[in-house]
């Protein structure tokens, strides 16, 4: 997530993935350091492990992003009370394992991988849902 103004040093900021389970982003102290652009960046990790092996492809994943001010010196995080300031919304994709050639990777690659491939995760039903749009089929005109 990227802020344009800076935030005082007092100001925590989460992610919160709201649904069928709830994801928390872990609740980090803004820092008044930019990146290039400067823009105050939010480097915080989800909470949530993915099955590992298993190809997903999330075409809306919102987070709801929070803040609130340091109120003590220890577990201010656990005692925050949270403001809701904004939603992002992005594709997310994972795929079945770290690629296996160092060439660039392209969003279409991975577009079109994780997409066929959603929820699977043997190699083979992996490939074959993949290369399914390609077959000869006059009756699978998808790709």
């Amino acid at each position: 997530m990227t802020f344009e103004k800076m935030c005082p040093e007092s100001v925590l900021i989460r992610g919160v993935k709201s649904g069928t389970q709830t994801i928390e982003y872990e609740c980090k102290k803004m820092v008044n350091e930019t990146d290039s652009n400067g823009h105050y960046v939010y480097t915080g990790l989800s909470k949530q492990i993915f099955e590992a092996g298993v190809v997903k492809y999330i075409p809306n994943y919102d987070i709801d992003w929070q803040w609130s001010h340091i109120d003590g010196p220890s577990g201010y995080c656990d005692n925050a009370e949270w403001i809701t300031f904004g939603t992002s919304s992005n594709t997310l994709y994972i795929t079945h394992d770290i690629p296996i050639s160092s060439a660039d990777v392209y969003q279409t690659t991975i577009h079109f991988g994780c997409s066929e491939a959603n929820n699977l995760s043997v190699n083979s039903e992996i490939e074959a849902a993949i290369w399914a749009p390609f077959s000869n089929d006059t009756d699978n005109p998808k790709r």
